[in-house]
């Protein structure tokens, strides 16, 4: 089944429907498989980007039959079936992958158009410690303190290189059930590095911040960085805290 995918690696063609869902049975555990959250599945259902079938189980696990991308692209199969054992994702990183092209991440980043930064220094550190708390409850799966810093309506969008984009997953409750079907399938403990943070704009109430994203993981028994990209982080300040109203998470490659 893997010469399925290098199949598609070579020839910059996909493969048929079934050679992908054969390619992701091979390499994912049944145990492994992303959990969509409901609202998300029919909207991809909609667009056509990503057909699946729901089953009758409990948690209503979704059956990748299909990634619709771009000819030109390779299919990044931590996008389709992210979670993955640390021997197979190994294996399928040398062949799934997609390249990020130099400034790719520059049209996103720049719909957050620079401003006056308006915050004196102890709010300017209140809200990096908001991002420090996201961060820590992703790689220990602390939902409490997620749903701690994230607001009611928050949204969450990824982006890999410019090719492929998820989401947005729409309120708080959406975003806590990604993470949770995420980490329940996790095997390696992951690091979220927020580093080079750059306050965009701020005032009193909202603060646009612009972090790089050094994603790390032990997986293999040695800590190894397996993606890199950016993040952008819209605040917003009430009842005397900041919480995370938007999320778009810019990847280099896939993870």
């Amino acid at each position: 089944m893997l010469a399925t995918a290098n199949r598609a690696d070579r020839t910059g063609r996909l493969g048929s429907p079934q050679e992908i869902a054969e390619t992701v049975a091979f390499l994912m555990p049944a145990e492994g498989r992303h959990h969509w959250p409901a609202h998300h599945r029919r909207r991809r259902q909609r667009s056509g980007a990503l057909t699946v079938e729901r089953s009758v189980a409990r948690r209503r696990t979704a059956h990748v039959t299909s990634c619709a991308l771009p000819a030109h692209t390779r299919w990044p199969l931590s996008l389709c079936a992210p979670d993955l054992s640390p021997d197979n994702r190994a294996r399928a990183r040398l062949d799934m992958t997609t390249t990020a092209a130099f400034g790719w991440g520059s049209s996103h980043l720049n719909t957050t158009p620079a401003g006056e930064v308006d915050l004196d220094p102890a709010e300017r550190l209140a809200v990096q410690q908001t991002l420090a708390r996201y961060a820590f409850a992703l790689d220990h799966g602390d939902l409490v303190t997620l749903a701690g810093v994230l607001t009611e309506d928050a949204t969450w969008t990824v982006n890999i290189a410019g090719e492929v984009e998820q989401g947005p997953f729409v309120g708080r409750a959406a975003i806590l059930d990604l993470v949770r079907d995420a980490t329940e399938a996790q095997t390696d403990q992951r690091r979220h590095n927020l580093i080079n943070m750059v306050f965009r704009r701020a005032d009193a109430d909202t603060a646009v911040v612009w972090a790089y994203l050094m994603l790390t993981s032990n997986a293999g028994g040695s800590a190894a960085v397996i993606a890199t990209g950016f993040y952008t982080f819209t605040l917003q300040h009430a009842e005397g805290e900041w919480r995370i109203a938007k999320v778009f998470v810019g990847l280099d490659n896939t993870a």
